[in-house]
């Protein structure tokens, strides 16, 4: 079995003997200049203007809206201002230029490693991007209709987005990225986020898997309240899950459907000395290891050199004091 093999493996439920280091088996393709208008590595400091219209500075570790600069001011009115691209916009994107920039890369192995794709600004993420974050609260409590008439239609967007991607190249793995919660909550009721976010998830889920690929859902913050409605849709995978998550529950109830990746308190790992860093990870691995149902995260967005090295250390201290072997 090849640690390609073993990574879809267990994206898949299925149990292996050993925990393969997904990072290193794995070749990234971001999606960002399609939602963000500009990739990593483009100029800092600079204005980039998306697929939708939303226009993005990329400084520091990434790019957020320019703020105040909102591309849609009421939500009821989403289609007059049309601001979800069209089927005709989407295909006319420069698909084979960008996969290019990721597949002609000297790191890319089509071969052995798996193809993830990060496919951000989900549902929510993108109501608030193109209305900013106060408005598009205030949407949620006073015009969901009008947001889940949106929502129908990001459908239809991520689909055709998938389309293009899946025609073009091997996708084993979407990473779907919508946060749902911030450090301490998450940023509407269960509720809310049933009534307005759980069908257009399960939809987008079932139509991934319908052409042969994983789904796997990125949500910041604290989304516990929700993860069985996660797996009910049908997620198979779930990443960061950071910390701050009832991890131990989470892990004993779910990991015969949800695969983890992560699990461990990310937001603190850029500031932890070598004593701190050994306590995080001592933490995810005694409540996550034995599960069989979990990746170590080691992509840690603008982690310095010598911290990534620290934290892959402690984690196969970890695991091999534990009796685990991770390559």
């Amino acid at each position: 079995m090849t640690d390609r093999e073993a990574c879809m493996k267990l994206y898949r439920h299925e149990k292996i003997d050993y925990i393969p280091n997904l990072d290193a088996h794995s070749n990234l393709l971001f999606m960002d200049p399609l939602e963000h208008g500009c990739g990593f590595f483009d100029k800092r400091n600079e204005i980039y203007t998306d697929i939708f219209g939303v226009k993005w500075i990329l400084h520091g570790e990434g790019s957020i809206p320019v703020p105040g600069e909102y591309r849609l001011k009421d939500i009821t009115r989403f289609r007059e201002e049309k601001v979800i691209p069209t089927d005709e916009q989407i295909d006319a994107f420069a698909w084979d230029e960008l996969i290019a920039g990721f597949t002609h890369s000297p790191m890319w192995d089509g071969e052995n490693k798996i193809n993830r794709v990060l496919l951000p600004a989900g549902f929510f993420e993108r109501l608030h991007h193109l209305m900013g974050m106060e408005e598009a609260m205030i949407a949620l409590i006073e015009e969901p209709e009008a947001v889940a008439e949106f929502n129908k239609e990001m459908v239809r967007y991520k689909k055709r987005v998938l389309d293009n991607l899946c025609s073009r190249i091997r996708v084993d793995v979407l990473m779907f990225m919508d946060d749902y919660g911030n450090g301490k909550n998450m940023f509407m009721s269960r509720d809310m986020w049933l009534e307005l976010y759980f069908e257009p998830l399960k939809e987008i889920v079932a139509y991934t898997k319908s052409k042969g690929v994983v789904f796997e859902l990125h949500s910041d913050g604290y989304i516990t309240p929700i993860v069985g409605d996660i797996v009910e849709a049908g997620v198979d995978a779930t990443n960061p899950m950071e910390g701050i998550n009832d991890i131990k529950m989470i892990a004993e109830k779910y990991s015969d459907r949800l695969l983890i990746i992560g699990g461990q308190l990310g937001t603190q790992i850029p500031y932890a000395g070598e004593k701190r860093m050994r306590e995080i990870v001592k933490t995810a691995c005694a409540q996550l290891a034995h599960t069989g149902a979990w990746f170590p995260d080691f992509f840690v967005p603008g982690l310095a050199p010598e911290k990534i090295k620290l934290l892959v250390g402690c984690y196969m201290e970890e695991l091999g004091r534990l009796g685990y072997q991770c390559r």
